[in-house]
């Protein structure tokens, strides 16, 4: 007899997040410094040395992984400080306290990327490619979620919907329609809302998958739901955010339930939503897509001295409409230069310059 897929999911989750808390405790337990002798043999680590590595943590298995991921530990916490004291970009835009709390996360992240290259040479042929996929992932994602004055942004953005959703109500008590555009009656308006760090979606196969980057929740008390979703997109696939946006309710139609993971007293709490429950204003634009300055814009400030308060300082804020798509949204862009991000990462691959 066949395993149903969500059984199946439900016992790979089970099992990964086993692995991902021996992967944290390993990680939070390797100490800073070292050996004389081995900080002394990885000051002169070569590119060709730490390609090797990086190849051999991305297709290693467990074990193998696990010991490229220290090693890359003691590389970022050696090489890091001088990176970041050249960079406008600062800790705390990325939400972190400390340089080991940046390490750290690199680190859990690290270890659970793969390649399908079957060689180091075909994995170093899309190395740039690989790189700039890191970036968008693990940095300008989260410059997007923690740096203090986007949280601020983000949070009256939210409540300014919210707000607009209430107005209505207070109007019309149908005002509001479901998933699938039917108006319903709603009629306790909605609160503060919550800052959601991720949205995934059950679908009607049982298994749970990554749905909104980003976004706001919020509940009335008749067990209504609104949401404020926002995409996350690096330049390249910022075109493709209509597409995504026109297909967001459909995917919602056929899913079992909404997971907003939030975070509470630090800690990571998953809030089940079902989808029916959720209601949308009718025609208003209620997505938004966020994106660094595009290469062009980029190279224009390429002369300019730009200070710590520069970073993540927003150059365009508008509504957008897709004739074509049938969907309206609100496109953000950010002053974040692809070069501070990619500095960050740039030891995993090169010795630092002399």
């Amino acid at each position: 007899m066949a395993v149903p897929k969500a059984d199946l999911a439900a016992a790979s989750k089970a099992a990964s997040e086993d692995l991902a808390a021996a992967v944290r405790k390993k990680v939070s337990a390797h100490p800073a410094g070292g050996s004389v002798e081995a900080a002394l043999a990885m000051r002169g680590e070569s590119r060709g040395a730490r390609l090797t590595r990086l190849f051999e943590l991305v297709s290693g298995d467990v074990p193998q992984r696990m010991a490229r991921v220290l090693e890359v530990m003691d590389t970022l916490r050696r090489e890091l400080p001088d990176v970041l004291a050249r960079l406008p970009l600062k800790l705390s835009h990325l939400g972190f306290g400390s340089l080991e709390a940046l390490v750290q996360y690199f680190a859990e992240a690290l270890f659970w990327m793969e390649t399908s290259a079957a060689s180091r040479a075909e994995f170093l042929s899309g190395l740039k490619g690989w790189r700039w996929n890191l970036v968008g992932r693990l940095l300008f994602e989260r410059l997007v979620k923690f740096h203090p004055q986007l949280d601020a942004l983000f949070r009256r953005l939210a409540g300014d919907v919210i707000d607009l959703i209430n107005g209505e109500l207070r109007t019309r008590p149908r005002a509001l329609v479901d998933v699938e555009g039917r108006p319903r009656t709603a009629t306790a308006t909605f609160g503060k809302p919550l800052k959601v760090l991720e949205f995934r979606l059950i679908g009607a196969d049982g298994v749970e998958r990554a749905f909104t980057d980003f976004g706001f929740l919020t509940v009335n008390r008749e067990g209504w739901w609104a949401i404020l979703p926002i995409e996350i997109k690096m330049p390249s696939a910022l075109a493709r955010v209509a597409q995504q946006f026109s297909e967001f309710l459909q995917r919602l139609v056929v899913g079992q339930e909404l997971i907003a993971v939030i975070e509470q007293d630090g800690a990571l709490v998953r809030q089940p939503v079902k989808t029916e429950k959720l209601l949308f204003l009718r025609d208003q634009p209620t997505q938004v897509a966020v994106a660094p300055i595009s290469t062009r814009a980029a190279e224009r400030l390429a002369t300019k001295a730009l200070a710590s308060k520069d970073v993540a300082s927003i150059v365009e804020m508008e509504p957008r409409a897709s004739r074509s798509r049938q969907v309206q949204y609100y496109r953000i862009r950010l002053l974040v230069l692809r070069e501070w991000l990619e500095a960050l990462v740039r030891p995993l691959t090169d010795p630092p310059k002399r």
